[in-house]
């Protein structure tokens, strides 16, 4: 006989934050009053936020609130997972709008953060992990940028003539320009406002017909 599997940790963390407190939670009582699905999930949120302070909600509550099911989807169904899709750009609205970012439960569903304790012991930790992964792969990719003499045996192994290898040498100074600049400033909370008003790269200086 096959025993039963094992829940997975999502499976369990769904489970835990469905039933935890579930009898006490009235979540269908909010009133839908924005058109654009994302401005319903982040009007919803930040009404759980005031109602269920640090209660996660999952996709699929969130689904049957936004979009009025009449019952509780299936996780993983198309309506559920356009619903995550959307979740992004509800968070974006509700940091620009409110000054308030989502915390996510991997998989599971998300909550609004409820104050600058909040902030400080999940969103900023989370915001240095993906800045902190960003930079290692940007110094990377900077280390890959071919020197003038590289660039030119590599125009030589191509038969890449002078004029075109003369616009390729003037779109890659313009790169290490840039990454100079950003490498430079990584240590720094904030980059210097002069990266902010760098020129054009070279290569979009005139929009070339293609033959």
């Amino acid at each position: 006989m096959v025993g039963k599997s094992k829940r997975t940790g999502v499976e369990v963390a769904r489970a835990k934050a469905l039933y935890a407190r579930r009898s006490q939670l009235k979540l269908t009582s909010f009133e839908v009053t924005q058109k654009a699905i994302f401005r319903r999930i982040a009007e919803f949120l930040l009404w759980a936020r005031e109602k269920y302070p640090y209660q996660v909600i999952t996709f699929e509550e969130i689904t049957q609130v936004v979009h009025g099911t009449p019952r509780l989807p299936q996780a993983g169904t198309p309506l559920v997972k356009s619903t995550k899709n959307a979740i992004p750009t509800a968070n974006k609205l509700l940091l620009e709008e409110h000054g308030v970012s989502l915390i996510p439960l991997l998989g599971v569903g998300t909550r609004c953060e409820v104050n600058a304790l909040d902030m400080a012991k999940h969103t900023l930790p989370a915001s240095a992990a993906r800045l902190s992964t960003a930079r290692s792969r940007f110094r990377s990719l900077v280390r890959l940028l071919p020197s003038r003499a590289e660039l030119r045996e590599q125009a030589l192994a191509l038969g890449v003539g002078e004029e075109q290898f003369a616009e390729d040498l003037e779109v890659i100074e313009w790169a290490k320009n840039v990454c100079e600049k950003y490498v430079k400033a990584e240590t720094k909370l904030a980059l210097p406002t002069e990266t902010l008003a760098l020129p054009p790269a070279p290569c979009l200086k005139t929009v070339k017909k293609l033959p």
